[in-house]
């Protein structure tokens, strides 16, 4: 009688979504590294500087390859013609010379969220490749959405960084704040999607728009996911027009 159970686990597991399984793996993973890089001798120093280095090497690389592209003739005679253009040139170089910093203090974030865009990558090439079902495909952006205490996540965060004091409180909340964060930008997103229902050419100028203006449009997609925990706009009915 006690042997059926562990196989309705199995079952269950084996039937979950992709988000839940891969936020646990992330989170273990995030714990023996933490667990790892404390038992270490100087782990956490040699850690950061070793982050801090790569990062200025890639930023300079950037920087290198960003400074040939500016000095051609042909971009000269661009910025000529629109002076935005070299506005948004020292915007972008700006930004490179200011990585190194920012990727010290978010490193733990941005290597979740690097590996939490990999898990997706395999989980959706192996149930296009694969026979077998490990858990329901990846859906649409436009249905994207995960458990709604997952916000005390962005609250938790947000405490932690306006809190006055130890340096690493805050950066343990600037963190918070970068993954989850992310995540609600990606809900907000597909709540946008879902009611705008664009077509591929407008999907295609949206994605122009992030790029270039990537800024205020995270802000407002990331208030239109957080909102969505307590609108739930998608659960409403589309009124016709």
């Amino acid at each position: 009688r006690s042997r059926p159970a562990p196989r309705c686990r199995r079952q269950r597991r084996a039937t979950a979504p992709f988000l839940p399984r891969a936020l646990r793996a992330i989170a273990m993973s995030v714990g023996v590294a933490l667990l790892v890089t404390v038992a270490v001798p100087g782990g956490p120093t040699r850690v950061a500087d070793g982050v801090a280095a790569e990062a200025g090497r890639r930023a300079e690389e950037s920087r290198t390859g960003w400074h040939q592209m500016t000095g051609l003739p042909e971009w000269k005679d661009f910025v000529a013609k629109n002076p935005s253009a070299g506005e948004m040139a020292t915007l972008v170089e700006t930004q490179l010379t200011a990585l190194p910093a920012s990727a010290r203090s978010l490193f733990p974030s941005l290597a979740a969220l690097e590996a939490l865009m990999a898990l997706a990558l395999a989980w959706a090439l192996y149930h296009r490749l694969g026979r077998a079902r490990i858990g329901p495909p990846l859906g649409a952006i436009r249905d994207f959405r995960f458990n709604d205490q997952m916000v005390w996540g962005v609250v938790g965060g947000l405490a932690l960084v306006l809190l006055p004091g130890v340096a690493i409180v805050r950066a343990i909340g600037a963190n918070l704040l970068m993954f989850f964060g992310a995540l609600y930008t990606i809900r907000g997103v597909g709540v946008f999607m879902w009611m705008a229902s664009p077509g591929r050419m407008a999907t295609a100028a949206l994605v122009v728009l992030a790029l270039l203006f990537w800024n205020v449009l995270g802000v407002m997609a990331l208030g239109l996911g957080v909102g969505d925990t307590w609108l739930d706009w998608r659960s409403r009915v589309r009124t016709k027009t």
